[in-house]
């Protein structure tokens, strides 16, 4: 217990001292995967948050045997289709009328959505 004591202020500064952030720039065969990731990762967003989906994302969607998309969405989906539409205006593969566009009509859909004790279901 002394020991602790004795060694608690010791263990204070060295956890108090500021954080080094070492900062390295991607490559540029890095940037371009990651462009062609990002623009992929879009695409999914873009093909499946649709009127026809109420502006929601699918669950899930299944390729083999045969193409289906699913006709439910989660929270966490709606979350990253959010995330993905302000990624892709910063990106620039969006305009902003069409983030404000999109953003609005998910948040509408949501807004209309029965909940639980004020969770989405």
């Amino acid at each position: 217990f002394i020991a602790v004591w004795v060694a608690a202020p010791f263990v204070g500064l060295v956890l108090s001292r500021p954080v080094v952030h070492l900062r390295r720039e991607p490559s540029a065969t890095d940037r371009r995967f990651l462009t062609v990731v990002a623009r992929d990762t879009w695409r999914y967003f873009e093909r499946h948050a649709t009127a026809e989906h109420h502006a929601l994302p699918p669950d899930n969607v299944q390729l083999v045997p045969e193409p289906r998309v699913a006709a439910r969405t989660s929270p966490t989906n709606i979350g990253m289709s959010l995330l993905a539409t302000v990624a892709a205006y910063d990106l620039r593969f969006i305009a902003l009328d069409d983030l404000v566009r999109r953003t609005a009509a998910t948040l509408t859909t949501i807004d209309g959505l029965e909940r639980h004790h004020g969770h989405l279901l």
